[in-house]
């Protein structure tokens, strides 16, 4: 998850945003995307794919689209504030 954070935390200080007091904020919005990617994707390609479902496409939109908006939250804060 470190890997991710890196260059999200480089992109927020080029931005001018703080990302110490959003660092949950910003963690909870990595972990949906790794789960989105695992249930659509990566869990078909092992060697146990027996069962295996796809997440229905508005539950894949609805992460989705949270996902995005926590990661936008710590820059709407920052204009807001």
């Amino acid at each position: 998850m470190g890997i991710f954070y890196f260059p999200l935390n480089i992109i927020y200080h080029l931005i001018g945003v703080e990302t110490d007091q959003y660092l949950y904020v910003v963690c909870v919005a990595l972990l949906l995307i790794f789960y989105l990617i695992y249930n659509n994707k990566l869990q078909f390609r092992g060697f146990y794919t027996k069962g295996s479902k796809k997440l229905p496409h508005k539950v894949t939109w609805t992460i989705a689209f949270v996902a995005s908006f926590l990661l936008l939250t710590p820059i709407i804060v920052k204009l807001l504030g």
